[in-house]
């Protein structure tokens, strides 16, 4: 009990949801107390709190271990050009070897227990790129302040020099059907190269069939080629311009090498999964590390009543002797209400304009893909944050608003390839509106309302 009261009385702060395996984040906690002084940061002290595999991550604020003490490192780091050539090498290294790791491990303890230690080094490369595209927007914005054409100089000038996977997917549809090319092989041919994308961590890969579709009903976007305005940038302004649009290269190259190894992974987790009597890879996700560790060494399978639970409520974190302590029920609820968000009373938020324009239309949160179906052409999308499966309804959307991200999120990037006005960071956006809310996006001002 010490432990939580410990836990309990500590400045987290909410950062950001994702959908991911307990797996995954009981080594997210391992990994960031452990591995990273290897990327010259100091360590991160995580809390996440599950229903299932949909997890809210908090922070812990300031002191050791605080996002605080981890955001001046970065800032330090990254005022020295050498820093990002650094990052660049490591990320391509760990992230070649993981995936080669992957393809090697097998379903026995020490080669999955390799596989894991690992993984919890290359986790780092998660926050890394997350909390420098914030930390990095930040900077840039304030370079700018003055300027009252910030938000096109910053897009032009950031822009990432390389093509998101996704980008380049859009390509070669574009490339297929300007060519006339609309045969089954060619579906087939794309699915080869890009059906990995929305795996991530608990996604589903695209198929052929979906490629078949995506061929079927494919528009070409029409870009305009790039110009770069008004006028001289100064030194330090033109390189973290340069540094946002690498940092999103590298969020692009991290999400892409996680996507593939998770996938990879599937199979090797479904013949574990049947080990212990449950149904596959998704029943394993429900597991912690060191439980699917333990269960290759001693054949003790996880308990199911337990599992169960993980799917209603649990709070995953590491306690004073460095291992990961799970809260279930109520103690998972008072932690919630003690550190959530308070959005109540409100019927506006502000965020970052990552681009421009104004456009009224039918609010939609978009929590996941199971979301998609009900979106219409013109709706307001809104969302903790965008990923690569929400392209379809992201062309049909009037203006995109999120709750995370920076000018190197995926948001910010797709709202500059379509031309459609995006409002990012607003931390609150789906807490405070609702589906059917007729809402304004001004984004020349950053302002999202209720009418």
């Amino acid at each position: 009990m010490n432990n939580n009261y410990n836990l309990f009385s500590q400045p987290w702060e909410y950062s950001i949801s994702r959908n991911v395996t307990l797996w995954h984040n009981s080594l997210t906690l391992m990994g960031s107390l452990a591995h990273y002084g290897a990327y010259r940061l100091p360590n991160l002290h995580h809390v996440r709190v599950h229903r299932g595999f949909h997890a809210d991550f908090y922070m812990l604020g300031t002191g050791e271990g605080g996002r605080q003490n981890f955001v001046i490192a970065l800032r330090e780091n990254f005022c020295k050009p050498e820093y990002l050539s650094f990052l660049q090498s490591i990320y391509k290294k760990n992230g070649e070897a993981l995936l080669a790791l992957a393809r090697e491990t097998k379903a026995d303890h020490q080669s999955m227990q390799t596989f894991f230690d690992f993984y919890a080094e290359c986790i780092c490369l998660l926050d890394i790129t997350a909390q420098a595209s914030k930390v990095i927007t930040d900077h840039v914005v304030s370079l700018f302040k003055d300027n009252p054409n910030s938000v096109e100089i910053i897009a032009a000038y950031s822009a990432p020099k390389m093509l998101a996977p996704v980008q380049e997917m859009e390509r070669t549809l574009d490339d297929a059907i300007v060519n006339n090319r609309r045969e089954v092989s060619d579906a087939v041919a794309l699915q080869a190269r890009f059906g990995w994308i929305p795996a991530n961590f608990v996604g589903e890969p695209w198929d052929t069939d979906y490629f078949i579709e995506r061929i079927k009903h494919h528009v070409p976007v029409k870009r305009e080629a790039p110009i770069l305005p008004y006028g001289e940038l100064t030194d330090e302004q033109r390189y973290y311009c340069d540094v946002l649009g690498e940092i999103a290269v590298l969020n692009e190259y991290r999400k892409a090498i996680f996507s593939q190894v998770n996938l990879i992974i599937r199979p090797l987790f479904d013949t574990i999964g049947h080990k212990m009597g449950l149904s596959g890879w998704k029943d394993v996700g429900l597991c912690l590390h060191q439980e699917i560790l333990d269960f290759l060494q001693t054949e003790v399978k996880p308990n199911p009543v337990v599992l169960s639970e993980r799917q209603k409520i649990c709070l995953l974190h590491s306690n004073e002797a460095g291992e990961v302590d799970v809260l279930y029920g109520s103690e998972a609820q008072q932690f919630e209400e003690t550190f959530a968000l308070d959005c109540s009373e409100q019927h506006e938020v502000r965020g970052m304009i990552a681009n421009k324009g104004k456009v009224r239309g039918r609010a939609k949160i978009v929590l996941s893909p199971a979301d998609f179906s009900t979106f219409y052409d013109g709706d307001i999308l809104i969302a903790k944050m965008t990923s690569v499966d929400f392209i379809p309804i992201m062309k049909k959307a009037g203006a995109f608003v999120t709750d995370e991200g920076g000018l190197a999120s995926h948001a910010a990037i797709i709202a500059r390839e379509y031309n459609k006005p995006c409002i990012i960071g607003t931390k609150i956006a789906t807490k405070i509106f609702k589906n059917g809310d007729i809402i304004e996006v001004d984004a020349e001002i950053g302002l999202v309302k209720k009418k």
